[in-house]
């Protein structure tokens, strides 16, 4: 997310004083609040029920949250369109996190983010 952040502000640049903070404080913010809201039993991992559930849900808690406490600048829209999420296919985006999970189903932190970069990194693709 961080990426996408620094992209944004590359091609908007009065973004970053509107916004209030840089894209690297902006993007692991994102990060930590969408895994704190996914983790529903609040065990360090997310379960393949935690994850779908976030994530048919849209991740609103987390990008609201993120927008309220970044600013008013930070829509869920904004989120949703910088990381590519509605070009998404359900369906896939299940099986990229599933395929990134533990044999018990399960993603840490460091799996969750890897697969977030897999989604912005092809966002451009047509076919997503």
């Amino acid at each position: 997310l961080v990426s996408v952040f620094k992209l944004l502000y590359a091609t908007q640049p009065d973004i970053e004083a509107r916004i209030g903070v840089g894209p690297e404080e902006l993007g692991v913010a994102t990060a930590l609040q969408a895994f704190e809201d996914a983790d529903l039993n609040h065990d360090g991992k997310i379960s393949f029920a935690e994850f779908k559930r976030w994530y048919q849900l849209g991740g609103g808690a987390t990008m609201d949250s993120i927008s309220n406490q970044v600013s008013t600048e930070v829509t869920l829209d904004v989120v949703r369109e910088l990381t590519g999420l509605p070009q998404w296919d359900v369906t896939e985006v299940i099986e990229l996190f599933a395929s990134a999970a533990s044999s018990n189903g399960l993603l840490d932190q460091a799996a969750f983010n890897q697969c977030f970069r897999r989604l912005v990194e092809v966002t451009g693709d047509p076919d997503h």
